[in-house]
C-alpha cells in the first residue's frame, strides 16, 4: 500500500492538536500557564514528532511508544509549567486522557467528514469547545455540591488552619469597604492576637 506523507501538513496538524490538548490539561488541573506557554509546549511536541518520523529509518510500536512518552513529558513540562513529580504525573495522565477524549470525538465522526485541512480544524476546534464546556460544567456542579472548605489564617508569622462552611447564600459585606464578611467564633482566632489586640477586641465587643 502506498501513502503520500506531507511533513508540513503533519507538523501543522500535530501543532494544532497538541495546543488544544495542553489547554484542556491546564483547564482540568487548574494550571496557571498562559496560552502562549501551551503553544510553546505544542511547538516542541509537533517539532519533535515530525523529526522522529522524518529521520526514523524503521518505525515500530515500541519506539513510537517510548518516544511519545518522553515527548509528552516535555510538552507537559513546557506547556503546563508543572515541575514536581506529582504534578508532572498528574499532567501526563490528564494529557493522555484529553488526547483520548479529543481523538474519540473525532473518531466517531463519519469517515470522509474531515477531508480538507480547514474542515478538520473546524471540527477539531468544535470538539475542543465541547470538552472545555463539559469540564467547566463539571467543576461548577462539583463546587456547588461541596459545602466545606479549608480556611487558613495568618497573622504576624502565626498560622492556623480550620474547616469552614461555604454558605453561597450569605451576602454580608463590610459597610465601609464593601468587602465580603466571614463569620467566625471569637475563641477560634483569639490565640493569633497579641494581648493588646485581645483587650481592644474585648472592649469593642
Amino acid at each position: 500500500m502506498y501513502y503520500e506523507f506531507y511533513i508540513d501538513v503533519f507538523f501543522v496538524v500535530n501543532l494544532f492538536m497538541d495546543f488544544l490538548v495542553l489547554c484542556l490539561t491546564n483547564r482540568v488541573l487548574q494550571g496557571t500557564a498562559r496560552p502562549c506557554r501551551s503553544f510553546l509546549g505544542a511547538l516542541a511536541g509537533a517539532f519533535g514528532i515530525s523529526l522522529f518520523f522524518w529521520f526514523s529509518k524503521e518505525i515500530n510500536t515500541v519506539s513510537v511508544l517510548i518516544f511519545s512518552t518522553v515527548l509528552s513529558y516535555v510538552m507537559v513540562r513546557l506547556g503546563c509549567g508543572f515541575r514536581r513529580g506529582k504534578e508532572l504525573l498528574s499532567g501526563l495522565c490528564a494529557c493522555y486522557g484529553m488526547s483520548f477524549l479529543l481523538g474519540g470525538i473525532l473518531y466517531v465522526l463519519p469517515s470522509g467528514t474531515g477531508k480538507g485541512i480547514l474542515i478538520f480544524f473546524t471540527i477539531t476546534f468544535t470538539a475542543y469547545w465541547i470538552l472545555n464546556t463539559g469540564i467547566r460544567l463539571f467543576k461548577y456542579l462539583k463546587g456547588k455540591a461541596v459545602s466545606c472548605c479549608r480556611v487558613v489564617l495568618e497573622h504576624r508569622g502565626q498560622r492556623m488552619e480550620m474547616k469552614g462552611l461555604l454558605d453561597t447564600g450569605n451576602c454580608l459585606v463590610d459597610g465601609a469597604t464593601g468587602k465580603p464578611v466571614c463569620i467566625m467564633e471569637y475563641d477560634r482566632f483569639l490565640n493569633l492576637l497579641e494581648k493588646e489586640q485581645q483587650e481592644a477586641l474585648e472592649g469593642f465587643c
